[in-house]
């Protein structure tokens, strides 16, 4: 078994329907600069940048995507998986849209990964309505001594 640290993947489980607040950056660019505006502040941990990219629906779920976080809201709960993530170094987006709907699928080599970010455009913008798994790490899964004697 190796020794390197495992990725688990945890889903985010949000959903939303409508458009939410008049930042800047939320909802004024493309699907695709949607998504990588929201990578590269959820990398950074800049919870109040992430979560003005979400729809309402998207915001109020994030503080309930691990047991493991302590903030009860958006802005926080984006600070503190962001320091239990994995970063994704070069990731390739591609984006299908439909309507005033689209579906970002994200692919990185190193760490493996791979998940699809659906995103709505009601209201004039596009905004993130199911935000992208997080890569958690661990050196080891739950439960299992890393290291064998």
């Amino acid at each position: 078994m190796s020794r390197l640290p495992r990725i688990v993947v945890v889903l985010l489980a949000t959903v939303a329907v409508a458009g939410c607040g008049s930042s800047s950056k939320a909802g004024s660019s493309s699907p695709r600069q949607q998504v990588l505006l929201y990578l590269a502040a959820f990398n950074r941990g800049d919870g109040k940048a992430a979560c003005a990219l979400l729809t309402p629906q998207a915001r109020a779920g994030v503080p309930h995507l691990s047991d493991k976080l302590a903030s009860p809201d958006c802005e926080g709960a984006i600070k503190e998986l962001s320091l239990l993530s994995e970063r994704l170094r070069s990731p390739t987006i591609t984006i299908r849209e439909q309507g005033d709907q689209a579906v970002a699928r994200i692919r990185n080599k190193r760490p493996p990964y791979q998940s699809d970010v659906l995103l709505d455009n009601k209201g004039g913008g596009w905004q993130i309505a199911y935000p992208p798994a997080v890569l958690e790490r661990y050196k080891s899964p739950p439960g299992i001594k890393s290291e064998l004697k």
